[in-house]
């Protein structure tokens, strides 16, 4: 239920219609087990849960993960749902591979049963992962999953088990490291049975861990901006980006991605990053950047992605002369921390990572010919704009995705970037778009607008040229962007296509498709297809191969829910001018919506209220802290809003929400 504390006498406006909702996932929710009965909460289930048939395809699943910085696991994704998926600890660097699937069956005569339907589903506010299989027979096997003190815990109950058998996945060994399933199987009956299995471990008490796991998650979003709005698929899909995050984040802090990859990677910490400073989780955003910056001094390089468990450093080297993007064109990667500092800074009016010179050399040391530059060779959307392109862009041409990021980046430093500025300009914009990519020889544009560069002048530097060529070129009727002839678009495209247009009418449409786009988990993967599910094209259930392409990806998520959530409050913190402004929106005919523990600064927090009306919106902002006056502004209304202040506005227009 949602609640809305009124903060003024609304004016006598036209109450808005019924409002739209994002469809829930299917399926009950999964019962609690008699013995785990005081663990009610248990059965508040995101909205974002899978339910399907054994015959459904990974494309279809949800990837759901747990972690808790030393052990990691996936689940969801393959059959029966229960089956660990990319598996690895302890700590979150691979080595030689992943562990091999363990998957849990139930079996008569040692022969698996079959898998007649699944479901999984994730409680609100944990970590935790819970999955039936519905097994020929009417056989149930239900699992809790998660990770407490580097053990993967599985509390198993099996229903109508009489005469039948369990099946474990043996698990194996990884770089001298066992992650084998221990613990007493008893004999099944008609009746329910319970037992726990544990993995890299011995059990600890396993309502212990319940509790203990829940509250490590409940002590990590509670210092984050609270969403409240009349969508429980909207407010879950925020709060389950950020646990995607807090699974996927190593004891050094750095988020990375735990299917296929693992590593830190200097452009994956983009959604991290974004979506924390918009939810006040200062000191996550800092965890990344000073570990990125550590870690480049302990290696005594700057590189495009770095082992989880490799030396870290506080004495600089000599930024100009250290290993600079070995392995690959010198050029886009670097960009990426220089640019979430500055956004650190203008939200917290401090400083993550201190040392200029490293930040310089960031920008400084890429390589530029006569004002161009070149992919890197690691972009994630090099393979679906290969297929249009005929070839992979490093090999073709310029690129204007690099060059935004670098002007970007060298413009946070106070560096004139005149010339690459001019000479961007020139090879790259024409006819009203930007292009992604100019030849090498002739500087001949790719002849249309792609949809993960050419919205990059919007986002990255506040040029909004060439957005009206994306949308009458790219935009589907289902507010999806897709090039033509791609076999389909990253998933940070959504996100992307959302910041550009949220203040335009074609905003809801673009909030409107990301539950289009969104995984039965609430997850946007590395590539979906024309069709929107995730590109599912090989999965090696011995763990050395991984899955192509990734899934529970903590880059595009952070991207796509960060451009939600800004969409939604509109909020722009400027922490050393003191300054707010604020452009909410509330789609779909929403009658309010509220955000409680909003940062404002480094210390200071606001609550945020939105009514919505036929005719406009109220907004009202009341400060619960002691820090300096701020000025904040909607339009060009500006009020002050002073510690323990409140501010209210009336927007007559309902243009745009």
């Amino acid at each position: 239920m949602f609640f809305l504390l009124a903060c003024a006498e609304a004016p006598p406006w036209t109450p808005t219609r019924a409002s739209r909702l994002w469809p829930e996932g299917p399926g009950d929710t999964i019962p609690v087990p008699t013995e785990l009965a005081a663990a009610g909460w248990l059965a508040d289930v995101s909205a974002w849960r899978y339910a399907g048939s054994g015959a459904e395809g990974r494309a279809e699943r949800g990837s759901f993960g747990i972690g808790d910085g030393t052990s990691f696991a996936l689940l969801g994704l393959d059959e029966p749902p229960n089956t660990l998926t990319n598996a690895v600890g302890p700590g979150y660097q691979r080595g030689e591979g992943f562990y091999a699937d363990m998957p849990l069956w139930l079996a008569r005569d040692g022969v698996p049963l079959e898998l007649r339907a699944a479901r999984v589903q994730r409680p609100r506010g944990t970590g935790l992962v819970r999955t039936r299989a519905e097994f020929e027979g009417s056989a149930l096997l239900d699992t809790i999953d998660l990770v407490h003190d580097g053990v993967i815990l599985r509390h198993v109950t099996v229903n109508g088990g009489a005469g039948l058998s369990l099946l474990a996945g043996e698990g194996g060994t990884r770089d001298g490291a066992a992650m084998v399933p221990v613990g007493d199987v008893p004999v099944f009956s008609a009746e329910p049975v319970s037992f726990v299995l544990a993995y890299g471990g011995d059990a600890p008490d396993f309502s212990e861990a319940l509790a203990a796991s829940r509250a490590r998650t409940a002590a990590f979003i509670e210092g984050a901006a609270r969403l409240s709005t009349p969508d429980p698929a909207v407010n879950d899909l925020y709060e389950g980006m950020l646990l995607t995050h807090l699974a996927q984040t190593d004891t050094s802090g750095t988020v990375s991605p735990m299917s296929r990859y693992t590593s830190g990677w200097l452009r994956d910490a983009e959604g991290p990053i974004r979506l924390y400073l918009a939810a006040g989780l200062f000191e996550a955003a800092a965890a990344i950047l000073t570990d990125t910056y550590r870690v480049s001094a302990g290696q005594a390089a700057i590189a495009n992605s770095f082992p989880l468990d490799t030396s870290r450093g506080d004495t600089p080297p000599d930024w100009s002369t250290v290993p600079f993007m070995d392995g690959r064109n010198p050029v886009e990667a670097p960009s990426y921390p220089v640019i979430h500092e500055a956004m650190y800074r203008r939200a917290t009016g401090e400083s993550a990572i201190a040392d200029d010179s490293f930040l310089r050399a960031c920008v400084e040391r890429q390589e530029i010919h006569d004002g161009l530059l070149m992919f890197s060779g690691d972009e994630t959307f090099r393979y679906t704009l290969a297929l249009p392109l005929g070839g992979m862009p490093e090999e073709v041409g310029w690129s204007s995705n690099s060059a935004f990021l670098w002007i970007a980046a060298a413009e946070s430093l106070g560096i004139d970037t005149s010339a690459v500025r001019e000479r961007t300009e020139s090879a790259f914009y024409v006819d009203g778009y930007w292009s992604p990519v100019a030849a090498y020889d002739t500087l001949e544009p790719y002849p249309a607008p792609f949809e993960d560069v050419s919205l990059g002048a919007s986002r990255l530097l506040g040029d909004d040229r060439g957005i009206d060529a994306v949308l009458d070129t790219l935009l589907r009727s289902d507010g999806t962007l897709l090039t033509d002839g791609a076999v389909g678009y990253t998933g940070m495209v959504p996100g992307y296509l959302l910041a550009a247009v949220k203040d335009r009418a074609e905003g809801e449409a673009a909030f409107n498709a990301l539950a289009t786009v969104a995984t039965p988990s609430g997850h946007f993967e590395e590539i979906h297809t024309a069709d929107n599910l995730p590109l599912q094209l090989t999965h090696d259930a011995d763990g050395y191969g991984a899955d192509v392409t990734a899934r529970y990806r903590p880059w595009e998520g952070g991207v796509v829910v960060a451009a939600m959530f800004d969409y939604l409050v509109g909020a722009d913190a400027n922490a050393p001018g003191q300054r707010l402004v604020l452009s909410p929106h509330l789609p779909n005919g929403w009658p309010q919506m509220q955000v409680e523990n909003l940062p404002l600064g480094r210390d200071g927090r606001y609550d945020l209220r939105v009514e919505g009306f036929e005719e406009g919106m109220v907004i009202c902002v009341d400060r619960d802290d002691d820090g300096p006056a701020w000025t904040a502004c909607v339009g060009e209304d500006c009020r002050e809003l002073p510690a323990g202040g409140s501010a209210r506005w009336t927007v007559a227009d309902s243009e745009g929400r």
